[in-house]
């Protein structure tokens, strides 16, 4: 979280960079949190969103095994690893980066599925622009129905089954004394990323010439002589003929593939840095292509004999001189 500026959050997402690197550093030290927490901890990606999710989900769910791995380690002979995990015990379990945990936690649970959803093959803008609607609906309602006094209240953290000592509440408020400030940012910034978000859809005025203005008010009278109304911008592409409503067609079909997201390119980038190596540098265009493809199309099932017969009727690239 480089460019969160609320120094509380900042601090927890560093300490948990911390502990990941203590116990991913050595293997001795992975052994023991294995012990305990049955896994490995997940690296806390700055790219990649859906694993920074898991990464925080993980570290909330296994913070006791994780506590107790580091309290196992604080009792090694070796002095600075032992007084390396005791100070990260003492810094995981404060009330501070507890509260904050369970807030991350909170809205990361939220922020989830749009994350996994967004980097899925088949979506499209219409049900990428709902989805983000809903999710920033809940975020405004999470914070106008904000209860400090029960994140803070010992029930709230007694999952962790930790002796932690609260702090008075009025004292922890004060530590959100800019808040304010805070929620006119978070506002601005949503209502500035809502703008955005209905912008995509909105077709410019200039494109509604006297012909789609016609066309709309035909495909609109259309429609209420029909019983089944089509569910989503597919269907209605589906039931759009082409020779009656030809320009709302092209629209349709714009709307249809127009992408949510880049996930889909950046797959693409990705599988030809594995694919285009340093090793394979004089490549020719069409065998790349074909690797590629291989690449992105697992599903389709390849016959062996077929790949053989096309080989065969080729020519011998290997001249014989007697």
């Amino acid at each position: 979280m480089k460019g969160c500026k609320i120094k509380f959050i900042r601090n927890a997402f560093g300490l948990i960079k911390e502990v990941i690197h203590f116990f991913s550093s050595s293997a001795k030290k992975n052994f023991v949190l294995k012990k305990t927490l049955n896994s490995s901890l997940h690296s806390l990606c700055e790219t990649r969103w859906v694993e920074k999710h898991d990464c925080i989900l993980q570290f909330f769910s296994g913070l006791d095994s994780i506590i107790d791995a580091l309290n196992e380690i604080s009792d090694w002979d070796d002095i600075s690893t032992a007084s390396k995990a005791s100070c990260l015990s003492k810094s995981v379990t404060t009330s501070e980066f507890l509260l904050t945990l369970n807030i991350v936690f909170e809205m990361f649970i939220i922020t989830s599925p749009i994350a996994k959803l967004l980097q899925s093959k088949s979506q499209d803008k219409l049900s990428a622009t709902t989805l983000i609607k809903s999710v920033i609906s809940v975020l405004k309602k999470k914070r106008l129905n904000t209860d400090l006094e029960s994140r803070l209240a010992e029930a709230s953290l007694s999952v962790y089954d930790l002796d932690v000592v609260l702090p008075n509440i009025i004292e922890k408020k004060d530590i959100f004394n800019d808040k304010t400030k805070i929620e006119n940012k978070i506002l601005n910034v949503v209502n500035q990323f809502g703008d955005v978000v209905s912008n995509y859809l909105n077709i410019s005025h200039d494109i509604f010439e006297k012909r789609i203005t016609v066309e709309l008010t035909l495909w609109h009278e259309y429609w209420l002589n029909e019983k089944q109304l089509p569910v989503t911008h597919i269907d209605a592409l589906k039931r759009c003929n082409y020779d009656c409503f030809p320009e709302i067609n092209i629209l349709l079909n714009i709307l249809v593939t127009l992408p949510a997201t880049t996930a889909s390119a950046e797959r693409n980038f990705s599988s030809l840095r594995r694919i285009k190596t340093w090793m394979r540098t004089r490549i020719s265009e069409d065998r790349l292509n074909g690797l590629a493809l291989l690449h992105a199309h697992r599903d389709i099932t390849i016959n062996s004999e077929d790949v053989i017969d096309v080989f065969a009727k080729s020519n011998r690239r290997l001249d014989f001189v007697i």
